[in-house]
């Protein structure tokens, strides 16, 4: 997928903003279930394409592997531990794994991401006001 497409639920508000290497349409193949979202592109756009039959053929398999594998990762962070199969498959979607090396700095002030550790360790600081004894 090249530019930037948005998907539209059915009160046409946006659920995800999707851009280059992002898909969508693949949950209701894997579902068999009609198409929840419609898909507006917000700049020129290029997109491959692929029909269910062959879909079937050659990526279900891999497609089902990668959710599963997204969902079993979901179930095990305790935000999502009481989410239903039927609901994390729904959310899991949404959610890319980002790596991270040792002393990289995941910068939260120019980020619209929320970051889920699903391994390793991490330090959260915050900046000190100025004036603020409170904090060390």
């Amino acid at each position: 997928v090249a530019g930037a497409p948005r998907a539209l639920g059915a009160k046409s508000h946006t659920v995800a903003e999707l851009g280059d290497t992002d898909s969508f349409g693949e949950l209701s193949l894997l579902n068999d279930a009609p198409r929840s979202a419609t898909v507006t592109c917000m700049t020129e756009s290029s997109m491959l394409v692929v029909k269910r039959h062959d879909f079937d053929r050659f990526m279900k398999a891999a497609e089902q592997k990668l959710l599963s594998q997204k969902v079993k990762t979901l179930r095990g962070l305790k935000q999502f531990a009481v989410c239903d199969d039927t609901h994390c498959r729904e959310i899991a979607q949404f959610f890319a794994e980002h790596e991270y090396a040792e002393g990289d700095i995941v910068d939260l002030d120019s980020s619209e991401l929320v970051h889920f550790i699903i391994k390793g360790d991490a330090r959260l600081c915050v900046r000190a006001i100025a004036g603020d004894e409170s904090r060390p």
